[in-house]
């Protein structure tokens, strides 16, 4: 069995709102192995939800809809899901009581616009929302299910859960799904699938999907079977992978590089000064997000002009690798932190530019120079460059 979500609602087409309805479900739905293999974004408009079921049903055995179950004109997914699949709706009485008790239990008179939620096609189940007044439908079709939920998460959620899933679990079979998220950096996007073919056509059960960003790259990987062997293949995979990345690995649990490096520091009971120059105070933003023990960090907006006074503990000025040696070394001892990172200013022309970074800490000092492209994201790059430096240094330095 595999599935598709529609999820359903104008203001998911507009910029201000997102579907995690379906990111959810999906999750769910890995869980007993029945993979989700598309999902559609519908407003609402009768004929374009109607021609949406009717393909989605049309292709998968299970078909997941979400939202439209509301007592309003907008709300068009029952009558949709009717003409899509050729049922009449009726109206259920019990649903109707129902809806009726729940007004009048709170003192309120039930508009009768309201009765449009107890409308159901022919055939179809109810499933009963405890959390609202809008009941969800599950119907059979021509050996396809069509499951019909309502929008708000916190309805939508215990629904599933409580009403659909015991009966998915029935049908689902023994299969189920495995999925991992591995973090990249130090590689371009094509230089990481070259280093991959050969495990992808190795292991042809773990399905790859390489996703870049301006700071690293991310593995996601996803392998289904029965028991223990979708976890079996993706740690195979994952063993061959970290033979074959070496330090370019910095997480196979979808960490991002502060988070990795604030992990390591509270494990191991360090500190951390920061002096920073091209990364803008990122460092120091994004580990404070983080949770990193942090001893002091130090911002320098830009290199003084020819003739002005020093005003930070870090000149002379670190603008090149033995300086910004100097300048961590210098500032682990005036702060009196376990480690300290300097990252120097930006240094180049045209579409390159060079930022030297240097870390300190017991064992010594280790420095390298950033070649980073030049624009809008060099801080941003930057900040990156000088995660990765405290995280290759806190791997050598011998622990406590």
């Amino acid at each position: 069995m595999h599935a598709e979500i529609l999820a359903t609602g104008s203001e998911l087409l507009s910029p201000d709102r997102s579907d995690t309805n379906s990111l959810w479900l999906t999750a769910r739905l890995d869980d007993i192995g029945i993979p989700v293999r598309r999902k559609t974004i519908v407003g609402d408009h009768g004929p374009d939800l109607q021609e949406a079921i009717a393909q989605a049903l049309g292709r998968a055995e299970l078909v997941i809809c979400t939202g439209g179950l509301g007592p309003t004109q907008d709300d068009v997914t029952r009558e949709a899901a009717a003409q899509a699949t050729g049922c009449f709706l009726r109206s259920d009485p019990v649903i109707e009581e129902g809806l009726r008790r729940r007004f009048a239990e709170r003192g309120l008179e039930m508009p009768s616009n309201n009765l449009r939620q107890a409308m159901v096609p022919e055939g179809a189940r109810c499933l009963p929302n405890r959390l609202g007044t809008a009941p969800g439908i599950l119907l059979e079709t021509h050996g396809r299910w069509l499951a019909l939920l309502p929008g708000p998460p916190r309805e939508m959620q215990p629904m599933f859960l409580e009403e659909l899933l015991p009966a998915l679990r029935r049908h689902a079979g023994p299969l189920r799904m495995a999925r991992r998220v591995l973090k990249v950096y130090g590689l371009t996007e094509s230089g990481l699938d070259e280093r991959i073919a050969p495990l992808a056509r190795a292991f042809p059960e773990v399905e790859v999907t390489v996703n870049f960003s301006p700071l690293d790259l991310e593995l996601r990987l996803a392998a289904r079977g029965s028991g223990s062997k979708p976890e079996e293949g993706l740690e195979s995979f994952c063993s061959r992978l970290r033979e074959d990345l070496g330090s370019h690995l910095f997480s196979e649990a979808g960490e991002s590089l502060e988070q990795v490096v604030a992990r390591i520091l509270r494990a191991r009971g360090l500190d951390l000064a920061l002096g920073e120059v091209a990364s803008g105070g990122l460092l120091a933003a994004r580990l404070s997000q983080v949770g990193a023990p942090l001893r002091r960090a130090l911002l320098v907006p830009s290199p003084p002009s020819r003739g002005e006074p020093a005003g930070s503990t870090l000149l002379p000025w670190p603008a090149d690798l033995p300086s910004a040696r100097a300048a961590a070394s210098r500032w682990r001892r005036e702060t009196g932190a376990a480690l300290a990172l300097v990252v120097g200013p930006s240094r180049g022309s045209g579409q390159q530019a060079r930022v030297p970074v240097a870390l300190s800490h017991a064992e010594g000092t280790n420095a390298q120079e950033l070649r980073l492209m030049a624009g809008p994201l060099l801080s941003t790059r930057a900040s990156q460059g000088g995660l990765d430096l405290i995280r290759l240094g806190l791997a050598r330095a011998p622990q406590d």
